[in-house]
């Protein structure tokens, strides 16, 4: 169930409580239109600009801003209207992150501390954004993509579903920075491990399935089911002859969905 709420900072808080059973703190400021369903938690001194949808049993954590206005609002403040903003059920957002307006998280979406998602930009159902990741504007992240600490993705790329990427991967979009033409962001396919620390240049795809060995710099396309690492990184077998001593599995590649459906959040 979603109530519309249309309030001044600070105020009619018991009208807030009373339609939604939610929890706000006396610190958070509710700005313009929003809307919030039930059971949702707003922690201490959270801001929540207009035009943003908080769906049920979700919770914002201390200091977090939801639906942060565009770079134009600075501009022109008086004639801007704030993009919409969705944050989908079940969802958790710790502290002092930052979600831009204009962006959809889907159910399930949990956070780690200080995250920043840019403008325009979607994630699909059950993601997990760990501490400290960031996107630039407009990524599309489909269902079940879990990001470790750290990770920056670049504007505009796409990361297919039940993708892990650990801590520490960077995606540039620049051929020949700083200068901004020929900007082609890298994409991602489902069921790919790309390992911490890697570095995914400019206008590459990694294929379905691929597994990128940790620390790799990857500067050319990547197949479908492949073992890639290295600086560049280059094919090294299948994934389907990874074999792991002592594995409970005998084919551990590809990944499973249900194992990343059912991981600890």
């Amino acid at each position: 169930m979603l109530c519309a709420l249309k309030s001044k900072p600070r105020n009619t808080k018991e009208s807030k409580l009373r339609n939604t059973n939610s929890s706000i703190s006396e610190t958070a400021i509710l700005n313009g239109s929003v809307i919030l369903g039930t059971n949702v938690t707003i922690m201490d001194h959270a801001i929540i600009h207009d035009n943003v949808i908080i769906e049920d049993n979700t919770f914002i954590g201390p200091f977090s801003i939801i639906g942060e206005r565009h770079h134009t609002y600075y501009n022109d403040p008086q004639n801007y209207s704030n993009p919409k903003t969705v944050i989908g059920k079940n969802s958790l957002i710790r502290s002092h992150s930052v979600i831009y307006s204009g962006c959809s998280l889907g159910e399930n979406f949990k956070s780690g501390h200080s995250i920043i998602i840019r403008e325009n930009s979607n994630f699909g159902t059950g993601c997990m954004f760990g501490n400290f990741c960031q996107t630039d504007e407009g990524v599309k992240i489909a269902n079940y993509v879990r990001c470790h600490s750290k990770v920056f993705l670049t504007g505009n790329m796409e990361i297919g579903e039940y993708s892990c990427l650990y801590p520490g991967v960077i995606a540039t979009d620049l051929r020949y920075p700083p200068y901004r033409e020929n900007i082609a962001p890298p994409r991602i396919g489902s069921k790919c491990i790309i390992g911490a620390g890697t570095l995914l240049m400019a206008g590459v795809s990694i294929g379905d399935g691929a597994f990128i060995g940790a620390g790799s710099l990857v500067a050319s396309d990547v197949p479908d089911k492949v073992l890639a690492k290295g600086r560049p990184a280059k094919k090294i077998k299948l994934i389907s002859e990874i074999q792991i001593p002592d594995f409970e599995m005998q084919n551990p590649f590809p990944i499973d969905e249900e194992m990343i459906k059912n991981w600890p959040r």
